[in-house]
C-alpha cells in the first residue's frame, strides 16, 4: 500500500483529483477507483472529469472511519 503523502489537508485544493485522493489516503489507483464508485461517496462528476470536494471528503471520512466501506476497499 502506498504511504499517505499529505500532512495538512488544508493545503489541498477545494476540489481534489483521484491522484490527490490516493496521496491523502495512501491507497492504490484501483482502490481509489473503487472508492469513487462507492454509493454515497462525495464525488462531483462533470462528464468524464471526477473531483472530490475536500470538505465533503473530510466529513465522509469522519462518518466512515473504521466502518465497513473502508474495510471493503
Amino acid at each position: 500500500m502506498p504511504a499517505a503523502t499529505v500532512v495538512d489537508v488544508t493545503t489541498l485544493p477545494i476540489m481534489i483529483t483521484r491522484s490527490q485522493l490516493q496521496a491523502v489516503l495512501g491507497i492504490s489507483k484501483m482502490k481509489a477507483d473503487a472508492l469513487l464508485r462507492t454509493p454515497g461517496f462525495p464525488v462531483f462528476r462533470h462528464g468524464r472529469v471526477l473531483r472530490i470536494p475536500r470538505e465533503a471528503l473530510m466529513r465522509w471520512l469522519e462518518r466512515h472511519a473504521g466502518g465497513e466501506v473502508l474495510d471493503e476497499i
